[in-house]
C-alpha cells in the first residue's frame, strides 16, 4: 500500500510469504494472503524455489509499478505450496490490480514462437483480448501445447511498464510448459479442417465456435514474406497476416488456416499459416473507381485505379504516392527498393495504379447500423504497377497565376479556383499550399512594383525634367522661388516612389529570418552614419507568415529611419522577442523625442502607416515619446496572425 515516494524512503520490512516465481534476473516474487510483491534482483543471496515459505527482512523499494523490497536477511521457514490461483479475465489483468499475484487464465492458443534459446512466447486469445504468456523454457521442450488448443494456465500476472508507472501491456510469466493444462486439444493436422468461403468469415452463425481458427483457400494476388498474404476467393479478396517466410507467387492456389479478426472494415486472418496446393492463372486486377472503393466491396482485393499524382513522400522503408481522384486523396505504398524506377514521376501526372486495396478507417452512422469506409490505400507490388497515362500539364498553378495576372476578371476566377483546389489538397499536402501561396504573393508584389515604376515614377521623372527646362527661362525671383519649391516637391515624391518600389522588390526575407533581415536592411539604412544600431533576439526563433514578417520588417525600418533623420539619435536598439504565442518588436532611441499628440503629418507614411500595418495583422501598437527624452515604439502580434 506504500506510495512510490514512501517506498523510496527505505522503510524497514519484515514479511513471511510463499515464493511464486523466480525470473532470469533472480528477482523473487512472493505472495501472502494480502497480495503479491517482490524482492529486487540481486539482493537475495540464497537459492530459493517456488512453493517455499520464506521469511524476509529488508527495506522498502519503490519498484516500477508495485512496491517491493531489497532483501537483507532471508530464512526458509518451510516447504509450502503455491497459493490457489485467482481466476481472472483479460480486462482484470489489464487493470493492473492483480500484478505480481498468482492467477489462472483460460483461452485459445493463437501461436507459439521461441523468443530466444531459453524463452517461448505463447499468444493466448482471451475473449477480445490477446495475452502473451512467457514460458521460461525453449519451444523445443514443448510436447503437448499446439495452436488452436483450449488451455488453462497458472502463472504470475506481470506486464510492461512505462516511465510514468503505467501498465502498458499485461502478460503472464510461467516457469514450465507443464503448468499449461490443455482442456481441448487441437487437430493433429490443422489443414484437415473443412474450408469455408472467404465471404462467410465472421458472419452470423448461431452454432459457430468463436475464437477458433478456420480454413480458407484461394489464389494468391500478392505476398510480402513474413508479413502479409493476399488471396482471392471468387470475387472476394482477403488479407492474411502471417509470419511464414515461404515464398508464394501470384497465381498459386493456397490453403490458409488462421484466426478470423475484424479489421477496420472487413474480416482478415491473423496468426495464419498457408501451404501451396496448386497453380493457376495470374489473377487480373479489377478495374474500379474511387467511388466504388469507398463503398468497401474491394477491401483486400487486387484493383486498378486511375488518379493524379500530387506528391511523393519518402519513408525509411517505403514510398508513399499521394494521389487524387475526384474529391478523394489517398495513398499508394511502394517498397523503397523501387524508388529509382519511379524517380521520374512528376506531380500532376495521370497514373494507372494496380495494387491491393486496404480500407484504413470506417465511419459509423449515428442512426442505423451500417458501417462505411472512410479512407483507403493501395499496396503496390512493384514499380511495374505504376503506369503513366499522361504527363503533367504545362499549366501549373504558379504559371496559371502569372498568365492571368493582367486580366482582372479572369484573375479573380482563377484565384477562386486555386483557393478551392488548395483547400481540398491542403488536408493531405500542406507543403503544396504554402509553395503556391508564396509564389502567388511574390508575383503580385513584383507586378505592382513594375506597374508603379512604369507609370507614376516615370511620369515624375518627366515632370522633373520639364520643371528643370522651365527654370532656365524664368527670371522673376518670386516665380523662380515657387518653381524651386515645386521641383523639390517632385524630387521628394520621386524618392518616396522609388523607396516604395524597392520595398516591393526587396527579398531579404527569402534567404534569412526576420532578425537577419532587420540587420541587413538597417545596415544599409545607416549608410555610414555615426548612430549605433543594434538588433537583439530573445526566445526561441520561429518563422511567421510572409506577410507578417514583411510588415514587421517595414515597421522596424520606418522607426529607425525616423530616429536617424528626425530625432538625431546617437543610439537605436531593436529587441525582437519570441514567446510561444506572440512576437514583440521594440524600437528604442535616445533622440530628441516629440509630442505624440501632434506627430502626424498629412501625406507621409509615418506612424499612421505603422498603425495600419499592425491593425491588419491583429496586433497591438504602443508609442511612448517625450520631448528631449527619446522614443519607444512597441509592436506585438499573435503567432497565429
Amino acid at each position: 500500500a506504500l506510495s512510490p515516494e514512501e517506498a523510496r524512503r527505505g522503510y524497514p520490512v519484515r514479511l513471511r510469504a510463499v515464493v511464486t516465481f523466480l525470473d532470469a534476473g533472480r528477482t523473487v516474487f512472493v505472495q501472502d494472503e494480502t497480495g503479491g510483491t517482490f524482492a529486487r534482483g540481486g539482493t537475495v543471496k540464497v537459492p530459493l524455489q517456488a512453493g517455499q515459505l520464506v521469511e524476509f527482512e529488508g527495506k522498502s523499494y519503490q519498484g516500477l509499478y508495485v512496491p517491493g523490497f531489497d532483501a537483507e536477511r532471508v530464512r526458509v521457514v518451510g516447504e509450502g505450496r503455491l497459493p490457489a490461483p485467482q481466476v481472472v479475465t483479460f480486462d482484470e489483468l489489464a487493470s493492473g490490480q492483480h500484478n505480481y499475484e498468482w492467477v489462472q487464465v483460460r483461452g485459445i492458443v493463437r501461436s507459439l514462437a521461441g523468443a530466444n534459446t531459453n524463452l517461448t512466447v505463447l499468444r493466448l486469445a482471451m475473449g477480445n483480448g490477446r495475452l502473451d504468456v512467457h514460458v521460461s523454457e525453449p519451444e523445443t521442450i514443448n510436447q503437448h501445447v499446439r495452436a488452436n488448443a483450449e488451455v488453462r494456465i497458472d502463472g504470475l500476472a506481470a506486464g510492461f511498464i512505462n516511465d510514468k508507472r503505467q501498465l502498458v501491456a499485461p502478460h503472464l510469466r510461467v516457469a514450465r510448459f507443464d503448468q499449461i493444462h490443455v482442456e481441448r486439444d487441437a487437430n493433429e493436422d490443422a489443414f484437415a479442417l473443412a474450408a469455408i468461403p472467404v465471404s462467410t468469415l465472421l458472419r452470423f452463425a448461431p452454432d459457430s465456435a468463436p475464437g477458433h481458427r478456420v480454413k480458407v483457400q484461394g489464389v494468391v494476388t500478392h505476398h510480402q514474406p513474413g508479413q502479409a498474404l493476399f488471396i482471392r476467393d471468387g470475387d472476394q479478396g482477403l488479407f492474411v497476416e502471417t509470419r511464414q517466410g515461404d515464398a508464394a507467387q501470384p497465381g498459386d492456389i493456397v490453403e490458409v488456416i488462421g484466426f478470423p479478426e475484424m479489421g477496420p472494415f472487413s474480416a482478415f486472418l491473423q496468426d495464419a499459416m498457408f501451404r501451396k496446393s496448386g497453380s493457376g492463372e495470374i489473377p487480373r486486377a479489377v478495374a474500379t473507381t474511387v467511388a466504388e472503393v469507398r463503398r468497401g466491396g474491394h477491401d483486400g482485393n487486387l484493383v486498378t485505379i486511375t488518379a493524379r499524382l500530387l506528391d511523393v513522400l519518402r519513408g525509411e522503408s517505403e514510398l508513399a504516392l499521394v494521389m487524387q481522384a475526384s474529391n478523394t486523396v489517398f495513398r499508394a505504398r511502394l517498397a523503397r527498393a523501387d524508388e529509382s524506377a519511379v524517380a521520374a514521376l512528376q506531380p500532376g501526372s495521370e497514373l494507372r495504379l494496380t495494387g491491393v486495396c486496404r480500407i484504413e478507417e470506417s465511419d459509423y452512422a449515428l442512426t442505423g447500423f451500417r458501417s462505411n469506409p472512410r479512407s483507403f490505400e493501395l499496396w503496390l507490388r512493384s514499380a511495374r504497377d505504376v503506369a503513366v497515362l499522361q504527363a503533367p500539364s504545362w499549366w501549373t498553378v504558379e504559371r496559371l497565376s502569372v498568365a492571368l495576372g493582367g486580366v482582372s476578371l479572369l484573375t479573380l476566377v482563377a484565384l477562386v479556383w486555386v483557393a478551392l483546389l488548395q483547400r481540398r489538397v491542403q488536408q493531405q499536402t500542406e507543403i503544396i499550399r504554402q509553395k503556391v501561396e508564396a509564389a502567388a504573393a511574390e508575383e503580385e508584389r513584383q507586378r505592382i512594383a513594375r506597374e508603379f515604376h512604369d507609370t507614376l515614377e516615370q511620369e515624375l521623372v518627366g515632370l522633373s525634367l520639364r520643371l528643370d527646362a522651365v527654370a532656365t527661362k524664368l527670371f522673376d525671383d518670386k516665380g523662380r522661388e515657387t518653381l524651386d519649391a515645386a521641383r523639390r516637391l517632385a524630387l521628394r515624391i520621386q524618392g518616396e516612389a522609388r523607396e516604395f518600389v524597392w520595398n516591393l522588390r526587396e527579398r531579404t526575407l527569402e534567404h534569412t529570418d526576420l532578425a537577419g533581415a532587420l540587420k541587413e536592411v538597417l545596415a544599409d539604412q545607416r549608410n555610414g552614419a555615426d548612430t549605433a544600431v543594434s538588433v537583439n533576439v530573445r526566445g526561441e526563433v520561429y518563422r511567421l507568415s510572409g506577410l507578417v514578417e514583411h510588415n514587421l520588417l517595414r515597421i522596424g525600418q520606418e522607426a529607425v529611419n525616423n530616429a536617424l533623420k528626425h530625432a538625431r539619435a546617437s543610439r537605436v536598439d531593436l529587441v525582437l522577442e519570441y514567446t510561444p504565442d506572440r512576437v514583440t518588436l521594440n524600437i528604442t532611441d535616445n533622440g530628441a523625442g516629440f509630442d505624440v499628440r501632434t506627430c502626424a503629418k498629412p501625406g507621409h507614411f509615418g506612424l499612421m502607416g505603422m498603425k495600419e500595418r499592425v491593425r491588419k495583422m491583429g496586433g497591438n501598437f504602443r508609442l511612448q515619446s517625450t520631448t528631449g527624452q527619446g522614443t519607444c515604439v512597441s509592436v506585438s502580434v499573435p503567432r497565429a496572425s
